[in-house]
């Protein structure tokens, strides 16, 4: 296969949130095998072109997203109606090369008759009615629990209208293909291309650490959560850090002196701050998709701590991590883990179980090779 169109639902550089991270890994995974992309992004809010991944693909080009209530005006679901950039069809009719669509996100135009002919893969990052519909019940504002429900509606009866146009479908968690397999005869777990070297420093270290986009309804819930109900009234020092927290989150941080948010750091602060910390707390009130953030930490930090629906996903993942089902659990978890030293035999351990399951190269080969046997070339 000489190239590949790759359809991206953001732009996937800087690689600073999940979705984004598994798409410019996968990205550097393609080149690192020779397969030359052709990358199509959709530019939105701070999300802009970036001259870094011209030297990752073999062209870039980039589309503005139709946000806004106009793009809700259709029986198509709002996160592909406003993707539905009529630039992107025409670009991507003036060859033949097979096209990789990576999330459900980006297929506003997978059905359309001139691209009848061509192969087409599809890498579903989530089961994304499922998504918003636990969306929806964790919102806290009327509007949005009403858009977040009527996305999952139009989105559950979406999946079969575009898997019939999808000649191979990838999944990025265990569970996920588990459902799919039984929509799609030709799909595949891929596992998620992750962007950190395996660097676990031994020892000890300095305070526990949650870190997430925190403008992510989730991730937010999940921090004050672990605020309020954790941290609350101890002795532990806590950080909470990711992009563009809310001034609820703030507020709440600010009445513990325990408490510290660190908001919008650069990759390498957010790096240094996962190896520095004694333990990462990873918490969700969603159990779909598969958690980078998870992979971040333990390619990177010395103590894992999760509830179970971090790791119900990735089942691989679960014995590397210390699990509270309950926040007496967490408790416990914290308390016990304060002053235990990470050693190096942990630090081995982790990484025999990281290198068979997560090498991006590895995994990228054995696409390509799921690819070639399906016709593409």
């Amino acid at each position: 296969m000489d190239k590949l169109h790759v359809v991206c639902f953001d732009v996937p550089y800087p690689a600073n949130y999940g979705g984004v991270i598994v798409v410019y890994n996968q990205l550097k995974a393609w080149k690192a095998i020779g397969v030359k992309v052709i990358l199509h992004a959709y530019e939105y809010g701070d999300r802009q072109q970036q001259k870094h991944l011209e030297s990752v693909c073999e062209e870039v080009h980039y589309y503005p997203r139709a946000t806004g209530w106009r793009a809700s005006l259709s029986p198509l679901p709002y996160i592909v109606n406003s993707r539905k950039s009529e630039a992107l069809l025409n670009r991507l009719s003036l060859d033949d090369y097979p096209i990789f669509f990576e999330g459900v996100h980006t297929t506003a135009w997978i059905a359309h008759r001139s691209l009848n002919k061509r192969k087409k893969a599809l890498r579903m990052h989530n089961i994304e009615w499922q998504y918003y519909e636990s969306l929806q019940q964790l919102g806290e504002n009327i509007w949005k629990r009403f858009y977040y429900n009527q996305e999952s509606r139009r989105l559950k009866a979406y999946d079969d209208k575009v898997l019939a146009h999808v000649d191979v479908l990838f999944t990025i968690s265990e569970k996920d293909q588990a459902y799919y397999s039984k929509m799609h005869q030709e799909s595949h777990y891929l596992p998620a291309a992750h962007g950190e070297a395996y660097d676990v420093r031994e020892g000890l270290g300095e305070y526990f650490l949650f870190h997430g986009k925190l403008s992510v309804e989730d991730n937010k819930q999940a921090a004050l959560h672990l605020i309020e109900k954790v941290f609350a009234g101890t002795d532990h020092r806590f950080v909470v850090a990711g992009l563009n927290p809310d001034k609820a989150l703030l507020s709440a941080a600010a009445k513990y002196p325990n408490v510290e948010v660190r908001a919008n750091l650069s990759e390498e602060e957010l790096r240094t701050l996962i190896q520095d910390a004694q333990a990462n707390i990873l918490y969700t009130f969603q159990d779909n998709g598969i958690k980078l953030k998870l992979l971040h930490a333990l390619h990177l930090g010395r103590h894992c701590i999760v509830n179970e629906e971090m790791v119900s996903n990735a089942p691989v993942l679960s014995n590397l991590c210390h699990i509270g089902a309950t926040v007496e659990d967490m408790k416990r978890l914290v308390n016990a883990l304060d002053k235990q030293p990470f050693m190096r035999e942990d630090i081995d351990d982790r990484a025999q179980v990281l290198e068979k399951h997560f090498d991006n190269r590895v995994n990228a080969e054995k696409v390509l090779q799921i690819l070639k046997n399906s016709g593409f070339n």
